[in-house]
């Protein structure tokens, strides 16, 4: 996510249809969160809160969202990497690009193709 900020992802309590208070799902869902162990400890890494056991609100949501994030990346186990493949959105045009990751996080691009969501996908951080 750091290698690409302009990265674009379907909320799903936005998309298709909002629902409920994302505030009340990150609260409902926290203790789903903190019970996959890898997935929270890194982006409690990727966010600055390393070694926090007690959480605000605020940050509850952070995380919640950092997780949603996640989830719209497709990774798949290749060899001692994983294959990747996400969406950038830049002013309503992007790249769909495909590379591997290893485990210290050495991105490699195999593809970038050209990819414009349409005009309502337009927001690179979810909608």
């Amino acid at each position: 996510m750091q290698q690409y900020p302009d990265f674009f992802f379907c909320d799903p309590d936005t998309y298709p249809v909002a629902h409920g208070d994302e505030t009340a799902s990150a609260l409902d869902r926290f203790a789903d969160l903190q019970a996959n162990t890898e997935e929270f400890q890194a982006i409690l890494a990727h966010n600055g809160m390393s070694g926090t056991t007690s959480f605000t609100n605020e940050q509850k949501l952070v995380i919640y969202r950092e997780h949603k994030k996640l989830g719209a990346v497709v990774l798949e186990a290749a060899g001692d990497k994983y294959q990747f493949q996400l969406q950038t959105a830049v002013q309503e045009q992007g790249l769909m690009i495909r590379g591997l990751i290893d485990n210290s996080g050495q991105i490699s691009v195999q593809e970038q193709t050209p990819h414009w969501p349409p005009v309502r996908f337009a927001s690179p951080h979810g909608h």
